[in-house]
């Protein structure tokens, strides 16, 4: 699809955060994913700001989540 490969390049240009970035993309809210991870929604929306720095097993529970390689959410 042309949005998620225009979104995807936002992403890798860090315009975008890799967290919502590819939650937008999975089509998936905050909600189901914090349904998903055990992450508070208050939490996940301050990991979803750019410049947010995470520690690596939350990053890679949300990984597992979206279904992609935690490599992904790297900045």
């Amino acid at each position: 699809k042309e949005m998620d490969r225009d979104l995807l390049a936002r992403i890798r240009a860090r315009e975008v955060n890799p967290i919502r970035g590819w939650r937008i993309m999975k089509g998936i809210d905050q909600k189901e994913l914090c349904r998903r991870t055990g992450i508070r929604q208050s939490n996940l929306s301050r990991m979803e700001q750019l410049g947010a720095v995470h520690n690596i097993r939350t990053l890679e529970r949300i990984a597992k989540a979206l279904d992609i390689d935690p490599k992904e959410l790297l900045p």
